[in-house]
Parts: structure tokens; C-alpha cells; sequence
């Protein structure tokens, strides 16, 4: 996975209904050694 594509989750996550609960359950460190598809509930 590319960096501009980590960049472009990471800021849709940012806009989330529930970025609070997202991020939590997902600490960033987490969520860029894993995939979108794992880390989104």
C-alpha cells in the first residue's frame, strides 16, 4: 500500500461519523501496519 493511499484513509477517517471511536480502537501505529480493510470496523 502506498503512503498517499494510508494518507487519503487517514484523512477519511478523520471526517468519520465516529472518528473518536475509529481511532481509538485503532491507534494510528496500528492502522498503518495494518489495512483499511482490517482497521475499519
Amino acid at each position: 500500500m502506498s503512503l498517499y493511499a494510508i494518507a487519503e484513509t487517514s484523512h477519511a477517517l478523520m471526517h468519520s461519523p465516529r472518528p473518536v471511536q475509529t481511532l481509538g480502537n485503532h491507534p494510528p501505529a496500528d492502522f498503518i501496519k495494518g489495512t483499511p480493510e482490517d482497521s475499519i470496523p
